[in-house]
């Protein structure tokens, strides 16, 4: 405000200055001198006194004597000038004044003064300018903006983004570039493509890498999507895997048996890992699967000895058959909430997993699921759950309580321990209870496969008569159980039922049982004795195998089937009986034989005898029949022997000599199953009436009827 009023002071005081000065020009004639001694009318020549009314009248002051053209200025106006000058921009236009003064030097006067305007100029690109730039790496492309300004403003004429390829030029140290910190891709490595431009790791080729970096790119060009069958398997050597993001398979058997692999990160694109695919990694400490995986293959770590934890997506619906058995060193693990069934052996002998979750969305178990999880103490089941397979928790010997939640359908629990819905089946007993006894509640029909299995406490069990069948393994290796009364509705014994109940001296089978099962008293090596009833009509592989203590064995006349090996390892066994009017057996000096005297079925080997006869009509020797025999030194064998079973000499340590009674030839024809070194490996004998001509081992009967080797 007040540099406005300041202005208009200015410029009025500039009029009034001009108005004053016009006003001099209009009365001063040439000739005038302002300022000089006397007045005008002296200088008019007059000789009276200067200030006198004479002098100074209207006579001497007239129009005449002093007017207009007499006195008179003209201004003669000077070329234009330009002030106040704004020069035009571009984007601007700019001005000036017009001014014209008049020419005489001495009067400056203006005559006018007129705004004239100057047109803006035309834009003018400069050269174009880098903007925003980030620069390029060995890896990753740069890029930067290309700007082309006006060069007299700053009007933009174009912008435009380029790209700043990456250099390739990485800069390694110890194969880790310091520009981008990547490691040194792998060479060598053998690739096949899929014809689509995209290819896969096939092979590790020539690469001698202990830390592997798989490429984006193969050296054709052709982008890595996935890594092959058997790629790396059993390279012992390797250490470490990076996959890239292209990935989105891993086969089966990938890395199979890499026993020094000990990470590997599996990318974001990964949606499938293959059967078997890291299996046998015995350095694997631990693994993170990617949110887009959705199915993992069966044994996919199995054995994975020091896996310690493992971090499983929600997006993974099923864990296959086992995954994660015999990883020993896992000690817990989440399942995601999406998971539907969990297959069979999944965390199988898992020894140090003491806890897991089952979320609600699981409806399914499949069998031995978490046996041999040595380490689980208890686990509850969601109400989702209504199919559990066989054996589910068999071995878990610290096992104190399954709970089942109320609702649900199909399972509950009984003091810590798992039944049916209806009551009617006893699935599991939690084996890592303290008690030793322990009475099966009325009403129940059935005894779950494993049901007691590897309980290590239960000295006695009673078993209620409304039980029809024992489940195979159901009290297998239950070491403190001394006795067991079967009660006569028992109708069915399962297989390995009582298996390795070594402190077990004696047991009634009730007469309702008809059939005894593969190994159902194996390794009971305190049973002494045991009667067969009459209704049992088979006995299975390797019923009484190892029973160490068993002295004899009566098989009684209903018996028609006698499995492979029922009484092998059986070292005290002196004697086994069978009834007389049995159809398809014999005992011959306690040793048994089939019926019509053709098939040794099995030497009692508690025997103390040094030496034993087979006898004559005999064709073939069983699989098992000599097996750990320590007493025999010598054998007879007959040329009726045809064909020798499978391990028949097997572990016949003490087995010197064999007598034949045919002649080499006929021996050659004689077939001899697996693993019978004892039988070969001991001296052999071949039967000659009359003194041999030729070298060999040659023998005959003496008079008295005792063996004379030919001297």
């Amino acid at each position: 405000m007040k540099n406005s009023l300041r202005k208009i002071i200015l410029l009025l005081a500039c009029i009034l200055s001009l108005m004053l000065c016009f006003a001099a020009c209009d009365k001063l004639v040439p000739g005038d001198s302002i300022g000089q001694s006397g007045t005008l009318g002296n200088q008019g020549g007059d000789t009276g006194s200067g200030n006198n009314d004479s002098g100074n009248n209207d006579s001497g002051n007239n129009d005449s004597g002093n007017n207009d053209s007499g006195n008179k200025h003209t201004h003669t106006p000077a070329p234009a000038v330009r002030e106040n000058e704004k020069a035009a921009t571009c984007i601007q236009e700019g001005s000036y004044d017009e001014v014209i003064y008049c020419s005489d030097k001495t009067c400056k006067s203006e005559i006018s003064r007129v705004t004239k305007t100057i047109e803006k100029t035309a834009h003018t690109p400069a050269a174009a300018v880098r903007e925003n730039e980030v620069e390029a790496t060995c890896t990753d492309d740069g890029n930067y903006e290309e700007v082309v300004y006006c060069k007299n403003c700053e009007y933009e004429f174009s912008r435009e983004t380029k790209r700043i390829n990456a250099t390739g030029q990485h800069n390694y140290v110890d194969l880790i570039c310091t520009v981008c910190n990547g490691k040194k891709q792998s060479e060598g490595l053998q690739f096949a493509s899929n014809g689509d431009g995209t290819c896969y790791v096939s092979e590790i080729g020539n690469c001698t890498d202990t830390n592997i970096v798989i490429p984006v790119t193969s050296p054709k060009g052709n982008t890595v999507m996935g890594i092959g069958d058997n790629a790396f398997r059993s390279c012992w050597a390797l250490e470490s895997v990076v996959i890239p993001d292209s990935v989105t398979s891993i086969g089966e058997y990938a890395f199979y048996n890499c026993s020094a692999l000990k990470s590997i990160v599996i990318p974001d694109g990964v949606t499938d890992i293959g059967s078997w695919a890291f299996s046998y990694c015995s350095a694997l400490t631990s693994i993170d699967i990617p949110n887009s995986v959705t199915s993992i293959g069966e044994y996919a770590f199995y054995d994975c000895s020091v896996l310690t934890s493992i971090e499983m997506p929600d997006s993974i619906i099923s864990i296959g058959d086992n995954v994660f058995s015999s990883c020993s060193a896992l000690k817990s693990i989440v399942i995601p909430d999406g998971v539907t069934d969990i297959g069979s052996w999944a965390f199988s002998y898992c020894s140090t997993l003491t806890s897991i979750d089952i979320p609600n969305s699981v409806t399914s178990i499949g069998d031995n699921a978490f046996s041999g999880c040595s380490a689980l103490t208890s686990i509850r089941m969601p109400d989702s759950i209504i199919s559990i397979g066989d054996n589910m928790f068999s071995g878990c010997l610290a096992l104190v309580s399954i709970e089942v939640a109320e609702n649900n359908i199909a399972y509950k629990s009984v003091d810590g321990s798992l039944y049916t819905k209806d009551g009617k089946a006893l699935i599991q007993y939690a084996i890592g209870k303290t008690n030793t006894s322990f009475a099966i509640p009325d009403g129940v029909t059935r005894i779950g496969s494993h049901a007691f299995s590897g309980c290590l406490a239960l000295a006695s069990i009673d078993i209620p008569n409304s039980i029809t069948s024992i489940g195979s393994h159901a009290f297998s290796v239950c070491s403190a159980l001394t006795s067991i009364d079967i009660p006569d509705s028992v109708t069915e014994i399962g297989k390995y039922a009582f298996s390795g109940c070594s402190a077990l001296v004696s047991i009634d089978i009730p007469n309702s049982v008809t059939s005894i099962g593969d190994n159902v008293f194996s390794s009971c090596s305190a049973l002494k004795g045991i009667v067969i009833p009459d209704g049992v009509t088979s006995i299975g592989d390797n019923a009484f195998e190892d029973c160490t203590s068993l002295t004899s064995i009566e098989i009684p006349n209903s018996v028609t089937s006698i499995g492979d090996n029922a009484f092998s390892r059986c070292s005290a066994l002196g004697n086994i009986e069978v009834a007389e009017n049995n159809i398809a057996y014999k005992s011959v000096d306690g040793n048994l034989y089939t019926k019509d005297g053709k098939a040794l079925i099995q030497y009692a080997i508690g025997k103390t005898n040094t030496s034993f006869a087979i006898p004559d009509g005999v064709t073939r020797i069983g699989s098992w029949t000599f097996f750990d025999c320590s007493a025999l030194e010598s054998i007879v064998i007959g040329d009726s022997v045809t064909s020798i079973g499978d391990l028949a000499f097997y572990y016949f340590s003490s087995l010197k000599e064999v007598y034949y009674t045919g002649s080499e030839e006929e021996w050659a024809k004689i077939s001899i199953g697996r693993y019978n070194d004892e039988l070969r490996y001991a001296t052999r004998y071949y039967y000659s009436e009359t003194a041999p001509t030729d070298d060999g081992n040659y023998w005959h009967y003496g008079e008295s009827g005792e063996i004379v080797i030919w001297e």
